[in-house]
């Protein structure tokens, strides 16, 4: 299928796998380990979407509404599918990716799903993938830990006295996020590492570490 894709066919296939990180995952472990390198820059150059998939029952008995993860091929995503480092951040990558991309995690359609009164509440929170959250999003309070910058090496120069900084890259706007990947903040001229795990609260396009 890579080498059908790779000589200009287009490919659709399928597989049995919870999610679109999974799916990438499972195509490799699908390789011996010294070719899982080349495989991975092979999936990078040519795929350009996974759909995942879920049945979820409807509030009204009358049969099942769709539920749909859409993971769309971006020069980030394709970054993180070639080095094996980095192919933890696809989830938060598709949920950061859905206005400019068109992505949709399976949270977000099932969310989608719940306000308009197809699926049930209860029903709903058995499918999610973090409950807390899901349940905070209903009541429109948007949790943080969504951050992704577009580039692994994400870097926040502040400027002036006090610890905000003018943003830099493709960092989720959201009032405070968990960063992902690695960097380094310059604060009062002395360099701060930024690593995975950092919590940034973002203030109209400054930030602040904690």
């Amino acid at each position: 299928a890579l080498v059908a894709a790779e000589t200009g066919h287009l490919v659709f296939s399928t597989l049995h796998t919870l999610d679109a990180p999974e799916t990438i995952n499972r195509i490799v472990a699908a390789f011996p380990p010294h070719q899982q390198d080349q495989v991975r820059t092979q999936l990078a150059r040519v795929l350009r979407a996974a759909v995942s998939q879920r049945l979820l029952p409807r509030a009204d008995g009358k049969g099942r509404a769709l539920a749909a993860e859409v993971l769309i091929s971006t020069p980030y995503i394709r970054d993180c599918i070639q080095d094996a480092d980095k192919t933890s951040l696809i989830a938060d990558a598709i949920v950061a990716g859905g206005s400019e991309y068109g992505m949709q995690s399976f949270d977000q359609a099932i969310l989608a799903l719940c306000q308009n009164h197809t699926v049930t509440l209860a029903e709903a929170e058995r499918w999610v993938t973090n409950v807390e959250e899901f349940r905070m999003r209903l009541r429109g309070i948007t949790p943080g830990g969504t951050a992704v910058a577009q580039s692994i090496e994400t870097h926040i120069e502040a400027y002036g006295p006090g610890a905000y900084g003018q943003k830099h890259g493709h960092l989720n706007s959201a009032v405070f996020f968990v960063l992902k990947g690695r960097g380094h903040d310059v604060h009062d001229g002395e360099t701060i590492p930024v690593k995975a795990g950092d919590i940034m609260i973002v203030e109209t396009g400054c930030v602040h570490q904690h």
